[in-house]
């Protein structure tokens, strides 16, 4: 998939046919192919498709539109997989974390923030999600870092994708 404008999501079709849709008017691109086979669509999201809740509305339409169903987005048919980043912002804020925690720099108040404006996207959206579980992981995770004075390539792995799931968990109710 090439990239050449981050506020258009593209679409992968069989045999490697291109198609692109632009994210604020939900109109079809430019194809590489005069059609296009009807086999698995991969939509990508970047940051800041993911980054408001107005924009992952927009995300959650093209969704439904490209599998093809009426149900929400969660509900997409098995021809269509979705793939989507952190909320803009949010990958960097995780890194930052990490480093904090593991220089035992106060590192609660960013969390804090970022719990905040994952927050306030999930009451903007009017979803009735919980995701207290995935940022009690991570303040465990952050604590970790900070008592052992170390951050494993799977720490931070995992501390690092967690925007990803969240973003994934959010679109998905």
């Amino acid at each position: 998939v090439r990239r050449e404008n981050p506020e258009r999501i593209f679409c992968l079709y069989n045999q490697n046919n291109m198609s692109t849709t632009d994210v604020n008017s939900g109109s079809p691109g430019p194809t590489s192919a005069d059609s296009v086979d009807a086999g698995l669509t991969v939509a990508k999201f970047g940051g800041t498709s993911m980054g408001s809740a107005d924009a992952i509305s927009k995300v959650a339409d093209i969704v439904i539109g490209l599998s093809g169903s009426s149900g929400s987005a969660g509900a997409a048919s098995a021809s269509c997989a979705v793939v989507v980043s952190a909320t803009s912002g949010t990958t960097d804020a995780l890194l930052a974390l990490g480093k904090s925690a593991l220089e035992n720099a106060g590192w609660e108040r960013t969390l804090k923030e970022l719990i905040e404006k994952h927050d306030e996207i999930v009451s903007s959206l009017g979803l009735d999600l919980d995701l207290d579980a995935f940022w009690r992981n991570t303040r465990n995770l952050l604590e970790g870092i900070s008592l052992m004075g170390e951050i494993s390539e799977s720490a931070s792995d995992r501390l690092v994708t967690g925007g990803e799931r969240v973003s994934a968990t959010i679109l998905a109710a």
